[in-house]
């Protein structure tokens, strides 16, 4: 069932909770992925032919993790708390710009994904889609010889411009990445111990999906859009005039929502 739900925009800057950030004007920083050696990647261009990476992978998301057996892969029964949980249902996200203007919103990674909020009962953002490092979930580590995290070498775009008119879909697997600590007793693996991330099923209620949005950009605003109506920027640019659209749905319900944007 799909439903399109303005619920509101707040004038004013507000961020994501957990994603930083107070005031009415914005200076986005881009911020590069590390390798195992902690030096910054370069800047990526996007392949306009490539699949459009506004649309969450349903394999590659930390949150779409495997059923759990139940079953520990070592250490015994104890170490079972650490396979992921079978998660969903999911949602899809329609952002759909119905303005007559440009707009900007903030990237979440090294593809240009827009920086969408899923927020749930207890004002936490469940939107954690696929980093660029790896192992990052908890049962990545239990069986590994060593740890040594490697990261794609890339930097995150400052800003994503979109076109009125423009429509991106997106997909959140209905769960999230629930932080645990690993012990040797589980994970022996040399550097293999400490936190990671356990794909979690979300728990029922209220939740809202929503995007930051930002009506005015100084500096390098321009770039050639893709043919979906939006595109990556990758320099510097200073974003104010910000609302935040947001619709709210109820789960388990919806599977698909429409969240429109670009009313200032």
């Amino acid at each position: 069932m799909r439903r399109t739900v303005l619920l509101g925009a707040f004038l004013g800057l507000a961020c994501g909770p957990g994603k930083g950030g107070t005031g009415d004007t914005a200076t986005t920083e881009p911020a590069a992925t590390t390798d195992g050696s902690g030096t910054s990647g370069a800047s990526t261009a996007v392949d306009p032919t490539a699949v459009d990476p506004t649309v969450v992978p349903t394999t590659g998301d930390p949150t779409t993790g495997a059923a759990s057996t139940g079953e520990a892969t070592t250490g015994g029964p104890a170490c079972a708390m650490y396979q992921p949980e079978a998660i969903g249902p999911g949602l899809d996200v329609m952002i759909r710009h119905e303005g007559d203007a440009p707009v900007w919103v903030r990237a979440l990674d090294c593809s240009g994904l827009v920086d969408l909020d899923i927020v749930d009962p207890l004002v936490r953002d469940l939107f954690t889609p696929a980093g660029s490092c790896w192992p990052a979930q908890c049962h990545e580590f239990l069986e590994a010889e060593a740890c040594n995290p490697a990261c794609d070498d890339c930097v995150v775009p400052w800003a994503v411009r979109i076109e009125p008119g423009a429509s991106i879909s997106m997909h959140w697997p209905g769960g999230f990445l629930q932080s645990m600590m690993l012990t040797a007793e589980c994970a022996a693996g040399e550097g293999c111990q400490g936190s990671c991330g356990r794909p979690t099923r979300a728990p029922p209620g209220w939740y809202s999906a929503e995007l930051l949005t930002f009506h005015t950009c100084t500096g390098a605003c321009e770039c050639d859009p893709l043919p979906n109506g939006w595109c990556p920027i990758f320099e510097p640019v200073a974003l104010e005039d910000a609302t935040w659209p947001f619709t709210a749905f109820e789960r388990p319900g919806e599977t698909a929502i429409d969240l429109v944007i670009g009313a200032p």
